[in-house]
Parts: structure tokens; C-alpha cells; sequence
């Protein structure tokens, strides 16, 4: 028997975890700061998602519009949570430019409860 698999990426990561829940059924998916896959392939999704996004992030916020339009329009049960006075790889310790503690450990214990399924998150 093949235990339930829950998929987790950061970065590029979450930008792939995105493109692989098109493709299968983790039973959770949670993606940090990646970008989405395209519109149309959200119909493919049938894996609840906890996704989060750092505010100060050009590059990725600019295609969430999208991906959130295509997600609300879809049977995907999804959360979609953009941190305030965060940038990209805020949750990166190892990055003190970057790492923003409060926010960071805010989004690893909603991550800990969604993957737990002992939260109001998605699943």
C-alpha cells in the first residue's frame, strides 16, 4: 500500500509543485512564492493547495491575478495568502536580507496545521 504523498515547495519548487498537481493528486499541496501554472491547466487540479506569496514580489504577483481568477472559477479547494512587508524567500533563514521571522513562522505553523488538516485551511 502507497502511504498519501503531500507535495511542498518554495521558489521554483512551488513554481514545478504547481505543474505536478496538474498532472497528479498529492492529497496536499503546499507552494510557497511559486509561480502558477497556466490558466488553463487549473482545471486539472484537483489537490487542495495552501499557497502563500510575499507582498513585495513583482516578478511572481504579477501573474496571482490569473491564477486566482482561474482557481476561484474552478472546483479547487484552495487558500491563497500574500504575507504583508515580505519580498520573495521571506521564510529563508539562511537569507537575513530576505528572512522575515514573525511572518515566516506565522506561514510554517498555518503550513504544519493544513498538513496536519487541523486548520481552516484548504482539505
Amino acid at each position: 500500500m502507497t502511504p498519501p504523498v503531500a507535495l511542498f515547495g518554495m521558489c521554483f519548487g512551488a513554481e514545478m509543485g504547481w505543474r505536478v498537481i496538474t498532472r497528479r493528486e498529492p492529497v496536499l499541496a503546499a507552494l510557497w512564492y511559486g509561480i502558477g501554472p497556466e490558466p488553463e491547466d487549473v482545471g486539472l487540479i484537483r489537490t487542495p493547495v495552501l499557497a502563500a506569496y510575499a507582498q513585495d514580489d513583482a516578478r511572481v504577483n504579477d501573474t496571482l491575478d490569473d491564477l486566482c481568477d482561474a482557481l476561484a472559477g474552478s472546483d479547487v479547494d484552495f487558500r491563497l495568502e500574500s504575507f504583508p512587508g515580505t519580498v520573495h524567500a521571506f521564510a529563508d533563514h539562511t537569507r537575513p536580507d530576505r528572512h522575515r521571522p514573525a511572518p515566516a513562522a506565522v506561514l510554517w505553523d498555518e503550513m504544519l496545521d493544513f498538513l496536519r488538516g487541523t486548520d481552516d485551511a484548504p482539505g
